[in-house]
């Protein structure tokens, strides 16, 4: 599978996807208590939206899928969590430091990775073929990957600010958006969503 781009496709950007989203929720209770001047309270509230989009659009995945087809809704939730990155990176590096701020930037992410989730995680186990429980195993394994790496990277830069961290989230999100514009998608008459 790994030796599959079809699969990698899917398999990558859906871990990148969520793997930017997690970068950036780790990472943020430290920038909105100690560069923000905000509290957790700040924290839970965008964290509250946040889920709230994720679920709603979640649920509307299926059904944009089957009206404009899998693969311009994946790349338009995809889309979306890049320019949500971007925005709160472009807020941080120009000196914002409201945290009212972040569940408007920031819930686009959310939103952008229930719509292509869904739909994204069941391509990538399709394009498995038959091995679909070692293929959303590894799924899994690359969402973990992405994450930690994230992590990792952003940590040192944490104490920087909002901006130093949705730089490290965007640059995830970016590399997802690059991997489905380069990689082969999976044949058109494949099935649209896991409905």
């Amino acid at each position: 599978m790994l030796a599959s781009p079809v699969f990698m496709r899917y398999a990558l950007s859906h871990a990148m996807t969520l793997g930017g989203l997690i970068t950036f929720v780790f990472g943020a209770p430290v920038v909105i208590i100690e560069s923000m001047g905000g509290r957790l309270a700040d924290f839970i509230v965008m964290q509250v939206i946040n889920v709230a989009g994720f679920i709603i659009a979640a649920n509307l995945s299926a059904r944009a899928a089957e009206r404009h087809g899998a693969e311009a809704i994946i790349l338009a939730g995809t889309l979306l969590s890049a320019a949500s990155g971007l925005a709160l990176a472009a807020y941080g590096l120009a000196g914002g430091r409201d945290a009212g701020m972040l569940p408007w930037l920031f819930t686009p992410m959310a939103i952008g990775l229930g719509l292509r989730g869904p739909i994204g995680f069941y391509r990538g186990i399709v394009a498995a073929g038959d091995n679909n429980a070692r293929g959303s195993a590894l799924i899994i394994f690359f969402i973990f990957l992405m994450s930690t790496l994230g992590t990792v990277i952003a940590a040192p830069f944490i104490t920087l600010g909002l901006g130093a961290l949705a730089v490290v989230a965007s640059a995830i999100h970016l590399l997802s958006v690059a991997l489905l514009l380069w990689l082969p998608a999976m044949d058109p008459a494949a099935p649209e969503n896991g409905s």
